[in-house]
């Protein structure tokens, strides 16, 4: 008889573009959108995430016809996602019980 395992759930949430922005991710992989038009972003965890050691995050970051950098704060141990033009990178990030570190390198997908 085989073993099997439950595995955790999922969401995607599309974030605005804004200066500062946050996240508050629900579920134990969150797979996060964010268009950067207009300048460069820096995210950070909002104030009711409440994140598990192991949880995932994706993060999907676009540029527009500028190369636009994210940056991380509060909750996060990561480089700056660093932009190119009219292209989209991803990033995954682990929480590690203290913050979402940088599991992989940036990927660029387009």
């Amino acid at each position: 008889m085989s073993k099997t395992y439950k595995i955790g759930s999922a969401t995607a949430i599309a974030i605005a573009y804004a200066a500062s922005m946050t996240v508050d991710p629900t579920e134990s992989k969150t797979i996060v959108t964010i268009p950067l038009v207009g300048g460069n972003g820096a995210l950070a965890l909002g104030d009711d995430a409440k994140p598990q050691v192991g949880d995932e995050m994706i993060l999907k970051v676009s540029s527009d016809g500028t190369a636009r950098n994210l940056t991380f704060g509060t909750g996060f141990t990561a480089p700056t996602l660093a932009g190119a033009i009219n292209k989209t990178k991803t990033q995954t990030l682990v929480y590690d019980g203290t913050s979402f570190i940088a599991a992989s390198a940036p990927v660029q997908i387009d």
